[in-house]
């Protein structure tokens, strides 16, 4: 299943080692994220740090960064993604997703409705039960 990645999800797998950290390692999920995320990471790398439970956090994000897939959406998405998101930090998710025509994964509750589907955590797991578990 293809996602566009949100920053709240990356820095939740972060923070704790619990599903979200499985399920932004699995292989069955194809997960993109604008270049901007990394940046957000680096902005909020001493907050993470300080709430974080893991011991070996910088080499979780390597191993993160060589899964998430960088791709930066079209400026005629940009546009589009401006008129339908309800902030304007969301902009880059929501036109990534438009242009790659998949769902964001987020847990930000303000996107659901925006025009692009939204899947939480929660969502997605529960979505893929009915397939196969994740393991």
């Amino acid at each position: 299943m293809k996602l566009v990645v949100d920053a709240n999800v990356l820095f939740a797998g972060l923070i704790r080692d619990g599903v979200t950290a499985e399920l932004l390692c699995n292989s069955r999920l194809e997960l993109f994220v604008p270049q901007f995320v990394y940046e957000e990471y680096d902005l909020h790398q001493h907050e993470i740090l300080e709430k974080t439970h893991r011991t070996n956090i910088a080499e979780f994000m390597e191993r993160i960064r060589g899964i998430l897939k960088i791709t930066q959406p079209t400026a005629g998405y940009l546009q589009k993604a401006e008129g339908i998101t309800p902030d304007a930090k969301d902009t880059q998710y929501i036109a990534l997703a438009l242009q790659l025509g998949c769902p964001v994964w987020s847990n930000d509750k303000r996107l659901k409705g925006c025009g692009v589907p939204v899947l939480t955590t929660a969502e997605l797991l529960q979505k893929d039960e009915k397939q196969k578990p994740y393991k």
